[in-house]
C-alpha cells in the first residue's frame, strides 16, 4: 500500500526534475536572446512565478475552506507544481 507521504515524495521528485529542466531551458534561452528579448523573457518568468505562487495559495485556501486541513494540501501543492513546471518548460 502506498501512503500519502510516499505519493508526496514521488510527485515532489518529479516536480523537482521539471523545475531543474525549466531552469536549464531558461538558461539556454537567455544565452541566445537579444537584450530586448531577454528583458521580455525575464518579465514573463517573473509574472509566471507570481501567478504560480498565488494559484497554489488559492488552491490551498479552497481546500481548507471546503474540506479542512489535512494531508491532502501538501499533495495538492505537489501535483500543481509538477503540472506548472512541466507546462512552463514545454511552453518555453
Amino acid at each position: 500500500a502506498q501512503t500519502t507521504y510516499d505519493e508526496l515524495e514521488f510527485v515532489g521528485k518529479y516536480a523537482n526534475l521539471w523545475d531543474v529542466e525549466m531552469n536549464a531551458t531558461l538558461a539556454k534561452l537567455r544565452s541566445k536572446l537579444s537584450e530586448k528579448n531577454l528583458k521580455e523573457l525575464n518579465k514573463s518568468q517573473t509574472d509566471w512565478e507570481a501567478f504560480v505562487k498565488s494559484d497554489v495559495n488559492l488552491a490551498c485556501d479552497v481546500q481548507v475552506a471546503t474540506a479542512g486541513q489535512g494531508t491532502g494540501i501538501p499533495l495538492l501543492n505537489a501535483y500543481k507544481m509538477l503540472g506548472r513546471y512541466r507546462y512552463r518548460t514545454l511552453e518555453l
